[in-house]
């Protein structure tokens, strides 16, 4: 059950960043709307109910895919371990 919740988890942000990039490609956003649905998006991410490995898993994927940067996974994850007090 854990499992497929955060399967669902990380599709729904996987697809949220990847969308916005194909519409900022097509000129349909601005890159300063590409980054901060970016940034929505991670914080999200963050306050999703996944566990510290799940949470490791998506951002690993995000950031094979080149959706997200190696500063954008060190800003996320200090910023999920401020939240979850780590």
């Amino acid at each position: 059950y854990n499992y497929v919740l955060f399967l669902l988890h990380h599709v729904i942000y996987f697809k949220e960043i990847y969308k916005n990039r194909v519409l900022c490609e097509a000129h349909a956003i601005t890159m300063d709307q590409y980054r901060q649905s970016i940034e929505d998006t991670l914080e999200d991410l963050i306050q999703a109910p996944i566990s510290g490995q799940e949470f490791v898993k998506s951002l690993r994927d995000m950031t094979k895919y080149h959706l997200i940067d190696q500063q954008q996974v060190s800003r996320c994850s200090q910023r999920y371990r401020q939240i979850k007090n780590i």
